[in-house]
């Protein structure tokens, strides 16, 4: 696969970090997690840091790293390796987060690397081989920009929640990878409050849809993305390339996509609501099936 690259501003910034300085061996829990007023911006050193318990950060905090490649947080026990759920206003960047735990028993709020409260960036940051999912139950205003999510998700939290990120409230995601997840690459479900937006972004070798719309009408713009390979095993319920399911108010505009299992594009009605008021449109599909057009669903220039 392509080697995730920093771009020049995260490296400048990560350089220059200025704040709480910590190192491998210190105990981030410890640190991170004291009383206090206002947010704190921890600097992390290059080195491995093992995470027995959730970190969880407070409003306004930044954690910062030396780069995706260079500072790795894993998991050791914790459930949620950066939990900022409550938290406004948090950063993470320049960071690679592994190992978040779950059982059946706790999901679907167990097994991930970050979890985030409201207007949360997440940015140059690699989050893989947690046993759930990278990203998952952030509340509104999620961004997540030039990461890469990969390896995530587990049989035991199929349907409910594995994959690369999943969230009921909207999130935007720019310029990133998502790939060889378990479960749906990118999933916004029942409700996805605030609208979900994607764009130039690469997302292929998922075992389910790879970027899957659910039950919500908040509107979505999935927009000038690399789409492939997904759906690799084949289940029924809508899976592909790009799903809508029971959704309404979503743009699909200029994507390519390629090899998808079951549809490059599938719109879907279930029991659980109709889609509408969708366009589909400047779409290369490479010979991918694109299903669901018709009435509100409107399908035009797609190759």
């Amino acid at each position: 696969r392509p080697s995730p690259e920093q771009s020049p501003r995260d490296s400048e910034e990560e350089a220059n970090c200025e704040g709480t300085r910590l190192s491998p061996g210190d105990d981030l829990a410890e640190a991170i997690e004291t009383e206090r007023d206002e947010g704190v911006t921890f600097c992390l050193e290059a080195g491995t840091y093992e995470v027995p318990n959730d970190i969880d950060v407070q409003d306004g905090d930044q954690v910062i790293g030396a780069g995706m490649e260079q500072t790795f947080l894993e998991g050791a026990g914790a459930k949620i390796v950066i939990d900022a759920q409550g938290a406004d206003d948090v950063l993470i960047r320049g960071l690679d987060i592994s190992g978040g735990r779950g059982r059946i028993e706790c999901r679907p709020m167990c097994g991930s690397g970050f979890r985030g409260g409201l207007d949360n960036r997440v940015e140059s940051v690699r989050l893989h081989d947690n046993e759930n999912h990278g990203i998952g139950g952030s509340d509104e205003g999620l961004v997540v920009i030039d990461s890469v999510l990969d390896h995530n998700g587990a049989r035991g939290f199929l349907g409910c929640c594995a994959g690369g990120i999943k969230g009921g409230s909207g999130f935007v995601i720019r310029n990133s990878e998502i790939y060889s997840n378990t479960g749906n690459g990118i999933w916004c479900d029942s409700g996805c409050g605030g609208g979900f937006e994607v764009y130039d972004s690469e997302i292929y070798d998922n075992s389910r849809s790879g970027i899957r719309y659910e039950v919500s009408d908040d509107g979505a713009i999935i927009e000038n993305n690399r789409i492939y390979g997904n759906n690799t095993s084949d289940p029924p319920g809508g899976h592909g390339g790009i799903g809508i399911i029971a959704s309404a108010n979503a743009r699909i505009v200029g994507n390519f996509l390629e090899d998808n299992m079951a549809a490059g594009i599938v719109i879907n009605d279930t029991p659980r609501g109709n889609s509408h008021d969708i366009l589909v449109r400047d779409n290369d599909l490479n010979g991918d099936d694109l299903e669901g057009c018709g009435a509100s669903v409107v399908c035009e220039s797609n190759l």
